[in-house]
């Protein structure tokens, strides 16, 4: 008797803590649920299982921000790249590199670019 009741409340700590985590019961499935923030931006890949699309632009929109992003036809974020790239610095990082959360011109590589700008042109 006194398993059951434990088990019971046991149960219901953790349907409680499921709810504040965003998830909730579909029969016997548990299922997260998602905010709609905007249009995704990446597409799958077979080889890096997902990539950016290519030549998109979007707005995405949540309760922490807005984000204005556009990405070019290489799928990078930034301009138009002249290829082959001369004289170019390579940032390889994750979300914060990229500025996920921020518009474009503001992240970490435009804001260096603009940085070299300003320097070159003193």
């Amino acid at each position: 008797m006194h398993t059951q009741g434990l088990a019971r409340e046991v149960d219901c700590a953790g349907d409680f803590l499921r709810r504040r985590a965003g998830h909730r019961r579909d029969g016997d499935a548990l299922v997260r649920t998602v905010r709609n923030v905007g249009p995704a931006f990446s597409v799958f890949d077979p080889v890096y299982r997902s990539s950016h699309k290519k030549s998109f632009t979007a707005t995405r929109i949540t309760p922490e921000f807005t984000m204005r992003i556009k990405l070019n036809a290489q799928g990078f974020r930034g301009p138009e790249l002249g290829l082959p790239v001369r004289n170019g610095i390579l940032f390889i990082g994750d979300s914060y590199t990229e500025g996920y959360g921020v518009n474009d011109g503001e992240e970490f590589p435009g804001s260096s670019a603009r940085g070299c700008r300003n320097a070159m042109a003193r």
